[in-house]
């Protein structure tokens, strides 16, 4: 696989997610663009340590279906997860179930089978080895899928992690609008609004079409303008807690 193939595809899904207004919105854009790539039929974006779900091309009632039981089928899944996470975070279905343990799962009985899906991978995503999401893409052909596709999505990961982390699943302190200032030009409060989601400058630089020199540069500027002196500070002042 070439580099330029992989790379040219996460920028790609940079460059279609970076102006989306919602989490749902990014994800559709996202699932979009990967089925070209790969051909699956339904996609989603569970979370298993909060009620946030993303459902493409599937009826809206899936959505209820995994809010609620997430718990039951988190706990069916562990055994998935843990062989993703040995497997640098990217796992086919086929490749740790057999046929006759998928059977026994509720999760397949009410969540997968319905849709007719004969395979399906997934791609974990969170920090170290806490894994608090999966985008799962699943397949009604009985193909499964190949080890150079799992190998993209692997080298994909990255790019779908800063995106997840763009519209965080559970709300919280660190997950609201920097606060509106008069003293920031646009691109630096759109900085700032990246940095308080925790983002290093080389991801900021992706979603903003610069260097990260230029981003270094802009938050120099912030901190001057606000007077703050560290990134968390910045976050701070921006969620109002100066």
């Amino acid at each position: 696989m070439a580099d330029r193939d992989w790379q040219s595809l996460a920028l790609e899904l940079v460059e279609a997610s970076s102006d989306a207004p919602s989490r749902d919105s990014m994800f559709q854009r996202v699932f979009q663009i990967l089925r070209s790539r790969f051909g699956f039929e339904h996609g989603s974006v569970l979370a298993f340590d909060s009620d946030a779900v993303v459902i493409w091309n599937k009826s809206r009632s899936y959505e209820r279906v995994w809010l609620e039981a997430r718990q039951r089928y988190s706990r069916e899944l562990m055994p998935m997860l843990e062989a993703a996470a040995r497997s640098r975070h990217v796992v086919a279905d086929r490749d740790v179930l057999a046929l006759a343990e998928r059977e026994r799962l509720s999760f397949y009985a009410e969540y997968v089978r319905p849709l007719r899906v004969k395979s399906y991978a997934a791609v974990l995503l969170g920090r170290g080895a806490a894994q608090s999401q999966a985008i799962s893409f699943s397949r009604e052909r009985a193909a499964g899928f190949q080890l150079q596709e799992l190998e993209l999505l692997r080298r994909l990961r990255p790019t779908l992690s800063l995106l997840s982390r763009l519209f965080p699943t559970a709300p919280g302190p660190g997950t609201c609008r920097p606060r509106a200032s008069a003293e920031l030009t646009p691109r630096e409060a759109e900085i700032a609004h990246y940095v308080a989601r925790g983002l290093r400058n080389s991801e900021i630089a992706l979603l903003c079409g610069c260097s990260p020199f230029t981003v270094r540069n802009q938050l120099v500027s912030i901190f001057r303008k606000l007077d703050v002196s560290t990134r968390a500070e910045l976050a701070m002042y921006l969620h109002g807690a100066r």
